[in-house]
Parts: C-alpha cells; sequence; structure tokens
C-alpha cells in the first residue's frame, strides 16, 4: 500500500521520492534532470560531498 508520500509508476510498482541524489562531478550543475531534482526539493550532492558526511 503506498504511502502519502509515494506513487504507484505504470507497472504497478510502488515508487517513493529518494532521501538524496549522488551525483558524479562530471554532471553539471545545469543537468535538467538535476535541476528538477532540485524543483521537487529532493537534496542533492556530489559524490564527494557525501563522502565527507559519511566518513569520520
Amino acid at each position: 500500500m503506498p504511502t502519502p508520500d509515494a506513487a504507484v509508476d505504470a507497472e504497478g510498482a510502488v515508487v517513493r521520492p529518494p532521501g538524496a541524489i549522488i551525483r558524479s562531478a562530471a554532471i553539471g550543475d545545469t543537468d535538467p534532470q538535476l535541476t528538477r531534482a532540485r524543483e521537487l526539493g529532493w537534496p542533492t550532492f556530489k559524490y564527494a560531498q557525501m563522502l565527507g558526511r559519511l566518513a569520520p
């Protein structure tokens, strides 16, 4: 059963928004998919930024 923050795709799978988008430094700040993720309010990080957050 989908939760309020989830949706069902065309195949009937439950789709939830991601907790964060982790991207390569090769993906520019103007990438259309990255721009859309930001519009949706999803947190975005470069790979190195996320590593820094996870490392002790």
